[in-house]
């Protein structure tokens, strides 16, 4: 057994082995952040995918306008979002 993983019991009683979470994937499952759209100015929240970084593009949900997405990390992970008009 490795130290990412750690033994517990399942439903019926056996022992089976689980990779253990990681602080760093704890905090991936909240990357989520309110955005407002550039073209009709609602705010809604935006999930990031965990390993997403760099530019990318969506549709708003209420307008259907195309968003410029660039998704960065700072330097202790946190998320940083910035969206824009796309064409």
């Amino acid at each position: 057994m490795d130290d990412d993983e750690e033994l517990i019991l399942d439903d019926e009683g056996r022992r089976v082995r689980r990779r253990k979470r990681r602080r760093r994937d704890v905090e991936a499952i909240d990357d989520s952040v309110d955005v407002t759209c550039p073209w009709c100015f609602e705010t809604m929240p935006l999930y990031v995918d965990p390993s997403s970084d760099g530019d990318l593009v969506q549709d708003c949900d209420v307008c259907c306008h195309p968003w410029a997405i660039a998704v960065s990390r700072g330097p202790n992970g946190e998320l940083e979002v910035y969206v824009d008009r796309a064409q």
